[in-house]
Protein backbone atom coordinates (compact mmCIF):
# COMPACT_ATOMS: atom_id res chain seq x y z
CA UNK A 1 0.00 0.00 0.00
CA UNK A 2 2.94 2.47 0.64
CA UNK A 3 4.37 2.25 -2.74
CA UNK A 4 0.73 2.79 -4.07
CA UNK A 5 0.78 6.10 -1.97
CA UNK A 6 4.25 7.54 -3.36
CA UNK A 7 7.10 5.65 -1.02
CA UNK A 8 8.89 5.87 1.84
CA UNK A 9 8.73 9.38 0.98
CA UNK A 10 5.37 10.09 2.20
CA UNK A 11 6.27 8.37 5.75
CA UNK A 12 5.27 10.97 8.27
CA UNK A 13 2.88 13.06 6.20
CA UNK A 14 -0.75 13.62 5.72
CA UNK A 15 -1.03 10.55 3.15
CA UNK A 16 -0.05 7.96 5.48
CA UNK A 17 -0.54 6.47 9.35
CA UNK A 18 2.35 5.59 11.11
CA UNK A 19 1.29 2.11 11.71
CA UNK A 20 3.15 -0.96 11.29
CA UNK A 21 2.78 -2.80 7.82
CA UNK A 22 -0.32 -5.38 6.98
CA UNK A 23 1.96 -8.31 7.02
CA UNK A 24 3.14 -7.91 10.81
CA UNK A 25 -0.71 -7.29 11.65
CA UNK A 26 -1.24 -10.75 10.34
CA UNK A 27 1.86 -12.32 11.63
CA UNK A 28 0.34 -11.23 15.22
CA UNK A 29 -2.45 -13.30 14.59
CA UNK A 30 -1.32 -16.30 14.21
CA UNK A 31 -2.48 -18.68 13.88
CA UNK A 32 -5.26 -17.39 12.53
CA UNK A 33 -5.77 -15.28 9.55
CA UNK A 34 -6.21 -12.11 8.18
CA UNK A 35 -6.34 -8.74 10.02
CA UNK A 36 -8.48 -5.96 11.54
CA UNK A 37 -11.55 -4.77 9.44
CA UNK A 38 -11.72 -8.51 8.11
CA UNK A 39 -14.16 -10.36 10.59
CA UNK A 40 -14.62 -13.56 8.41
CA UNK A 41 -12.09 -15.35 10.63
CA UNK A 42 -10.48 -14.72 14.21
CA UNK A 43 -7.41 -13.07 13.25
CA UNK A 44 -7.82 -9.09 15.62
CA UNK A 45 -11.25 -10.42 16.63
CA UNK A 46 -10.80 -13.34 18.90
CA UNK A 47 -9.34 -11.63 21.70
CA UNK A 48 -8.25 -12.68 25.23
CA UNK A 49 -10.01 -11.85 28.48
CA UNK A 50 -8.75 -11.44 32.23
CA UNK A 51 -11.12 -11.36 34.75
CA UNK A 52 -10.23 -10.69 38.66
CA UNK A 53 -12.84 -10.93 41.49
CA UNK A 54 -10.86 -12.24 44.20
CA UNK A 55 -13.66 -11.91 46.86
CA UNK A 56 -15.71 -14.84 44.65
CA UNK A 57 -13.14 -16.19 41.77
CA UNK A 58 -10.98 -18.67 43.19
CA UNK A 59 -7.37 -18.58 41.53
CA UNK A 60 -7.70 -20.92 38.23
CA UNK A 61 -5.19 -21.19 35.46
CA UNK A 62 -8.03 -22.98 32.78
CA UNK A 63 -8.96 -20.91 30.26
CA UNK A 64 -12.48 -20.80 29.61
CA UNK A 65 -13.02 -22.22 25.78
CA UNK A 66 -16.93 -20.96 26.10
CA UNK A 67 -17.58 -18.74 22.94
CA UNK A 68 -18.58 -14.62 23.97
CA UNK A 69 -19.01 -11.61 22.10
CA UNK A 70 -17.95 -8.18 23.58
CA UNK A 71 -21.89 -7.84 23.71
CA UNK A 72 -21.34 -10.14 26.99
CA UNK A 73 -19.55 -7.64 29.24
CA UNK A 74 -22.34 -5.81 30.21
CA UNK A 75 -24.82 -8.40 30.91
CA UNK A 76 -22.35 -9.77 32.92
CA UNK A 77 -22.26 -7.79 36.23
CA UNK A 78 -25.97 -6.75 35.30
CA UNK A 79 -26.48 -10.79 36.53
CA UNK A 80 -24.00 -10.32 39.49
CA UNK A 81 -25.23 -7.16 40.96
CA UNK A 82 -29.06 -7.76 39.98
CA UNK A 83 -29.62 -5.21 38.11
CA UNK A 84 -32.54 -5.10 35.54
CA UNK A 85 -31.92 -2.97 32.52
CA UNK A 86 -34.66 -0.05 32.19
CA UNK A 87 -36.93 -0.69 29.82
CA UNK A 88 -37.82 3.14 29.00
CA UNK A 89 -34.94 5.84 29.29
CA UNK A 90 -36.02 9.76 29.16
CA UNK A 91 -39.47 8.66 27.33
CA UNK A 92 -37.36 6.30 24.85
CA UNK A 93 -38.19 3.34 24.97
CA UNK A 94 -35.00 1.05 24.72
CA UNK A 95 -33.55 -1.64 22.49
CA UNK A 96 -33.36 -5.25 24.59
CA UNK A 97 -29.51 -6.75 25.75
CA UNK A 98 -28.63 -8.96 23.10
CA UNK A 99 -25.52 -10.70 25.16
CA UNK A 100 -25.45 -13.12 27.40
CA UNK A 101 -23.54 -12.95 30.83
CA UNK A 102 -20.61 -15.08 31.36
CA UNK A 103 -20.69 -15.36 35.07
CA UNK A 104 -21.14 -19.16 35.07
CA UNK A 105 -18.00 -19.71 33.88
CA UNK A 106 -16.31 -17.96 36.95
CA UNK A 107 -16.39 -21.50 38.89
CA UNK A 108 -16.85 -24.24 35.90
CA UNK A 109 -14.13 -24.17 33.29
CA UNK A 110 -16.14 -26.83 31.35
CA UNK A 111 -19.80 -25.73 31.94
CA UNK A 112 -21.73 -25.58 28.44
CA UNK A 113 -21.55 -22.41 26.92
CA UNK A 114 -24.78 -20.15 26.99
CA UNK A 115 -23.86 -18.10 23.77
CA UNK A 116 -25.92 -19.98 20.95
CA UNK A 117 -25.48 -17.32 18.39
CA UNK A 118 -23.95 -14.17 17.10
CA UNK A 119 -23.58 -12.44 13.96
CA UNK A 120 -20.46 -10.20 12.73
CA UNK A 121 -20.52 -7.64 9.59
CA UNK A 122 -17.79 -5.06 9.21
CA UNK A 123 -17.43 -3.07 5.90
CA UNK A 124 -18.92 -6.16 3.67
CA UNK A 125 -17.14 -8.56 5.63
CA UNK A 126 -19.11 -10.99 7.51
CA UNK A 127 -19.15 -14.07 9.47
CA UNK A 128 -22.16 -15.80 11.98
CA UNK A 129 -22.07 -18.09 15.14
CA UNK A 130 -24.25 -20.85 15.47
CA UNK A 131 -23.14 -23.54 18.70
CA UNK A 132 -19.54 -24.03 17.52
CA UNK A 133 -20.39 -23.44 13.80
CA UNK A 134 -19.14 -20.47 11.76
CA UNK A 135 -20.37 -19.62 8.50
CA UNK A 136 -18.38 -16.08 7.21
CA UNK A 137 -17.18 -14.56 4.07
CA UNK A 138 -14.07 -12.75 3.30
CA UNK A 139 -16.45 -8.98 1.41
CA UNK A 140 -15.00 -7.24 -1.15
CA UNK A 141 -12.24 -4.75 0.50
CA UNK A 142 -8.60 -6.40 1.66
CA UNK A 143 -7.75 -3.87 3.30
CA UNK A 144 -3.92 -4.00 2.53
CA UNK A 145 -4.90 -2.14 -0.65
CA UNK A 146 -5.41 1.27 -1.35
CA UNK A 147 -7.25 0.89 -4.54
CA UNK A 148 -10.95 0.66 -4.08
CA UNK A 149 -12.26 1.29 -7.16
CA UNK A 150 -13.15 -2.14 -7.42
CA UNK A 151 -15.54 -2.06 -4.91
CA UNK A 152 -18.61 -0.07 -7.48
CA UNK A 153 -19.54 -3.88 -8.98
CA UNK A 154 -18.89 -5.77 -5.83
CA UNK A 155 -22.77 -8.03 -5.24
CA UNK A 156 -22.78 -9.60 -1.80
CA UNK A 157 -25.07 -12.12 -3.04
CA UNK A 158 -21.87 -13.96 -5.25
CA UNK A 159 -19.77 -13.74 -2.95
CA UNK A 160 -18.36 -17.31 -1.54
CA UNK A 161 -19.20 -18.53 1.86
CA UNK A 162 -16.63 -20.85 3.70
CA UNK A 163 -17.92 -22.98 6.89
CA UNK A 164 -15.87 -23.88 9.97
CA UNK A 165 -16.63 -26.14 13.22
CA UNK A 166 -14.65 -23.84 16.12
CA UNK A 167 -15.11 -27.05 18.17
CA UNK A 168 -12.29 -29.56 16.78
CA UNK A 169 -10.92 -26.56 14.06
CA UNK A 170 -8.90 -23.87 16.71
CA UNK A 171 -7.16 -22.34 13.88
CA UNK A 172 -9.90 -22.32 11.14
CA UNK A 173 -7.70 -24.19 9.03
CA UNK A 174 -10.52 -26.17 7.36
CA UNK A 175 -13.16 -25.16 5.13
CA UNK A 176 -16.11 -27.91 5.81
CA UNK A 177 -18.11 -26.19 2.80
CA UNK A 178 -18.00 -28.68 0.23
CA UNK A 179 -18.60 -31.70 2.72
CA UNK A 180 -21.87 -29.50 4.77
CA UNK A 181 -23.54 -27.45 1.81
CA UNK A 182 -26.92 -28.01 3.20
CA UNK A 183 -25.41 -26.82 7.24
CA UNK A 184 -23.76 -24.15 5.03
CA UNK A 185 -27.04 -22.86 3.41
CA UNK A 186 -28.40 -22.78 6.56
CA UNK A 187 -25.74 -20.57 8.10
CA UNK A 188 -25.90 -17.96 5.41
CA UNK A 189 -29.97 -17.60 5.95
CA UNK A 190 -28.85 -17.44 9.97
CA UNK A 191 -26.90 -14.36 8.83
CA UNK A 192 -29.44 -12.93 6.75
CA UNK A 193 -32.22 -12.99 9.76
CA UNK A 194 -30.06 -11.70 12.52
CA UNK A 195 -28.73 -9.05 9.93
CA UNK A 196 -32.38 -8.53 9.20
CA UNK A 197 -32.76 -8.08 12.98
CA UNK A 198 -30.21 -6.05 14.26
CA UNK A 199 -30.37 -3.11 11.15
CA UNK A 200 -27.25 -4.61 9.34
CA UNK A 201 -28.70 -3.98 6.07
CA UNK A 202 -27.45 -3.19 3.38
CA UNK A 203 -24.59 -5.30 4.23
CA UNK A 204 -21.71 -3.20 3.00
CA UNK A 205 -23.49 0.07 3.58
CA UNK A 206 -20.55 1.55 5.16
CA UNK A 207 -18.65 1.13 2.47
CA UNK A 208 -20.90 4.11 0.78
CA UNK A 209 -18.60 7.06 2.14
CA UNK A 210 -15.37 5.48 0.53
CA UNK A 211 -16.94 5.54 -2.47
CA UNK A 212 -18.76 9.03 -2.64
CA UNK A 213 -16.93 10.71 0.38
CA UNK A 214 -18.47 14.17 -1.16
CA UNK A 215 -21.91 12.88 0.40
CA UNK A 216 -19.61 11.93 3.97
CA UNK A 217 -22.70 12.97 7.03
CA UNK A 218 -20.76 16.15 8.04
CA UNK A 219 -20.36 18.15 11.58
CA UNK A 220 -23.16 21.21 12.45
CA UNK A 221 -20.13 22.81 14.66
CA UNK A 222 -19.26 26.44 13.64
CA UNK A 223 -16.82 26.34 16.45
CA UNK A 224 -13.75 23.52 17.06
CA UNK A 225 -11.04 23.66 19.83
CA UNK A 226 -7.94 22.24 19.07
CA UNK A 227 -6.10 21.36 22.59
CA UNK A 228 -2.17 21.31 22.51
CA UNK A 229 -1.29 18.09 21.23
CA UNK A 230 -3.66 17.84 18.64
CA UNK A 231 -2.60 16.83 14.76
CA UNK A 232 -5.58 16.35 13.61
CA UNK A 233 -9.41 15.64 13.52
CA UNK A 234 -11.85 12.73 11.86
CA UNK A 235 -12.79 14.62 8.51
CA UNK A 236 -16.87 13.91 9.73
CA UNK A 237 -16.22 16.20 12.38
CA UNK A 238 -14.16 18.72 10.77
CA UNK A 239 -14.89 21.97 8.88
CA UNK A 240 -16.36 21.16 5.56
CA UNK A 241 -13.53 22.57 2.99
CA UNK A 242 -14.79 20.44 -0.21
CA UNK A 243 -16.72 23.28 -1.88
CA UNK A 244 -17.81 26.43 -1.70
CA UNK A 245 -16.10 29.76 0.11
CA UNK A 246 -15.27 29.44 3.40
CA UNK A 247 -13.68 32.00 6.03
CA UNK A 248 -12.86 31.03 9.06
CA UNK A 249 -11.11 32.99 12.25
CA UNK A 250 -8.58 31.32 14.58
CA UNK A 251 -7.32 32.85 17.88
CA UNK A 252 -4.30 31.48 18.97
CA UNK A 253 -2.03 32.10 21.93
CA UNK A 254 1.47 32.54 20.73
CA UNK A 255 4.91 31.40 22.35
CA UNK A 256 6.83 34.30 23.27
CA UNK A 257 9.39 35.65 20.68
CA UNK A 258 6.81 34.98 17.85
CA UNK A 259 5.26 37.79 15.55
CA UNK A 260 2.17 39.73 17.41
CA UNK A 261 3.85 40.51 20.76
CA UNK A 262 3.88 37.27 22.39
CA UNK A 263 -0.10 37.38 23.16
CA UNK A 264 -2.92 36.46 21.29
CA UNK A 265 -3.07 36.36 17.54
CA UNK A 266 -5.86 36.32 15.03
CA UNK A 267 -5.47 33.93 11.65
CA UNK A 268 -8.51 34.58 9.11
CA UNK A 269 -7.94 31.73 6.30
CA UNK A 270 -10.49 31.88 3.09
CA UNK A 271 -10.34 28.87 1.22
CA UNK A 272 -11.82 29.26 -2.11
CA UNK A 273 -11.72 25.94 -3.96
CA UNK A 274 -8.32 24.74 -3.47
CA UNK A 275 -6.40 27.82 -2.86
CA UNK A 276 -6.05 28.74 1.01
CA UNK A 277 -5.14 32.57 1.93
CA UNK A 278 -3.39 33.16 5.45
CA UNK A 279 -3.49 37.06 7.21
CA UNK A 280 -1.64 37.28 10.97
CA UNK A 281 -1.61 40.51 12.98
Amino acid sequence: MLEQLGGLDVLGGPRSHNMYHSAWAWAGDTPFRYTKVVVSEFGRTRTPMVISWPARILPDATPRPQFHHVTDVVPTPYEILGIRPPEVVDGYAQDPIDGTSFAYTFTSSDAAGQKSTQYFEILGSRRVYRDGWMASAFGPRKPWVADMSGLIGWDPAADEWELFDTRTDYALAHDRSADEPGRLQEMEDLFMREAQENKVLSVGGGLYAALYPAEMKRSRNTEWTQDEGMVRTPESQAPNLRSGTLTATSVQPLRPGSPGRGGFGTTACAVAGSAPALALP
